[in-house]
């Protein structure tokens, strides 16, 4: 869903399931940004896969994007990918983020368990990859690895300032405009 506000932001809001879908309409979203505003994507998903939420992260990220979760949604699985890509990150009174260890979405046919094994290294690897590039603790991949794909465990505040997805990215985000503050007391208030 595709949503403009025409003061000094631009919303993009990504629910549901991420699929290669949602990075081709996330992809068409950007095409209406004006890039004088600030980018908002507000996230309530589940997540889904993984490649598709590593793609949608780097253009967050490239944008520069600020990320959000609202008071009553939740974004657990792949959708913290994309939460972490943010430079700005926001959680509100309720919302909440939750991790486990992905599905490989590309599992091999046979039961071989060498290529099993060799398709979920690949995954930790790529997934290791994209924490160092969005300046979050590999810690979190490491944890999200041990919770079984069929639970989540729900981060803390706590947790998630240890894991590096503290409101604010400290290398890249400077945010002290008083837009910023203005958005931020839209959803608080």
């Amino acid at each position: 869903m595709l949503e403009y506000d025409n003061s000094c932001t631009f919303e993009v809001r990504i629910s549901g399931e991420i699929t290669t879908k949602t990075t081709v309409s996330f992809e068409k979203a950007l095409t209406h940004w004006d890039q004088r505003h600030y980018l908002f994507v507000i996230l309530n998903s589940p997540g889904g896969d993984i490649a598709a939420a590593m793609k949608i992260g780097r253009l967050i990220r490239k944008s520069p994007g600020r990320t959000m979760v609202e008071g009553t949604a939740t974004c657990a699985s792949a959708c913290v990918l994309l939460f972490g890509a943010g430079i700005s990150r926001i959680v509100f009174d309720g919302g909440k983020i939750g991790v486990h260890r992905p599905a490989l979405a590309e599992a091999p046919r046979e039961r071989d368990m060498a290529a099993v094994k060799a398709a979920s290294d690949q995954a930790a690897r790529a997934l290791r990859e994209y924490a160092a590039e969005m300046n979050i603790s590999e810690r979190l991949i490491d944890d999200m690895l041990v919770v079984p794909p069929e639970n989540i465990r729900w981060l803390s505040e706590e947790d998630r300032k240890s894991y590096g997805l503290a409101f604010l990215d400290p290398c890249l985000c400077r945010d002290s405009n008083s837009c910023i503050e203005q958005k931020i007391q839209n959803h608080t208030g």
